[in-house]
């Protein structure tokens, strides 16, 4: 039982940082001044990354979830 936990951690961390890689390209994509309109209308750094930022990664959870799922 306990290598079957060890096998499915492995699969789990197999694509781990080939993923933070295109979540990060995804993150800096983000239009900077989106952000800056958010502060100004009061948002704080968690209304901010919920409102503004997740949306926009969406495509990108999206296309991960998916290629995920296939390997």
């Amino acid at each position: 039982m306990s290598s079957h936990f060890a096998i499915a951690t492995l699969v789990n961390f197999r694509w781990t940082g080939s993923n933070a890689l295109i979540f990060l390209a995804a993150m800096q994509a983000v239009p900077r001044e989106l952000c800056e309109a958010a502060v100004l209308d009061g948002a704080n750094r968690m209304p901010q990354f919920f409102s503004v930022t997740v949306p926009l990664l969406r495509p990108t959870i999206i296309f991960v979830v998916i290629t995920s799922t296939i390997g």
